[in-house]
């Protein structure tokens, strides 16, 4: 422990002007996730906003080489979860069009669960309903350009109302729960 980190760092490695919040961090400690409306931390496409922008979900990998060490030079990702998957149409990733909040992990951290109202990340737009922090709740797998949505009826398909909140995964991420 020789300093503090600044995870939410833009890229020239100043703080966050938006702020951070929600964090959580994966058992050992490599992968980190948080919410920040701030649109400088990455280069993604973002809703028009002026000073209220959505909340989007982050997650920094602070050992991509697999070999230990933490946050040595060059071997950190941040990157935006919250998103609209890669295609080779669109390489770069389209951020969520409202709040995504509530972010969880797996012990590993190769798991990140979270709670969105944006209608952009999932093909079937869920009908809203719940409380203000209530929306659809949504896992990303590291390495995959998707988003599954965990809240649907049981045809595996449809989406439920998106009256969802406070989700938690398991260790090992095969168990989702949520409010």
């Amino acid at each position: 422990f020789q300093k503090v980190q600044l995870v939410s760092a833009l890229p020239t490695g100043e703080p966050t002007t938006a702020g951070a919040g929600e964090p959580v961090v994966s058992r050992v400690g490599r992968v980190i996730a948080f919410t920040s409306g701030d649109q400088d931390l990455v280069s993604s496409v973002f809703p028009t906003c002026t000073d209220d922008c959505p909340t989007q979900i982050f997650r920094l990998d602070r050992d991509t080489d697999a070999d230990g060490v933490y946050d040595e030079v060059g071997e950190t990702v941040l990157e935006i979860v919250s998103a609209e998957p890669i295609t080779e149409a669109a390489p770069i990733p389209v951020a969520g069009r409202a709040d995504s909040s509530q972010p969880t992990l797996s012990a590993d951290g190769q798991l990140l669960a979270f709670v969105s109202k944006a209608p952009n990340l999932q093909l079937i737009e869920a009908p809203g309903g719940g409380e203000a922090l209530d929306g659809d709740i949504l896992v990303a797998s590291a390495g995959i350009a998707s988003l599954r949505r965990i809240t649907v009826l049981t045809d595996g398909v449809r989406p439920t109302i998106g009256a969802h909140s406070r989700p938690d995964l398991s260790d090992t991420g095969r168990i989702t729960v949520f409010d």
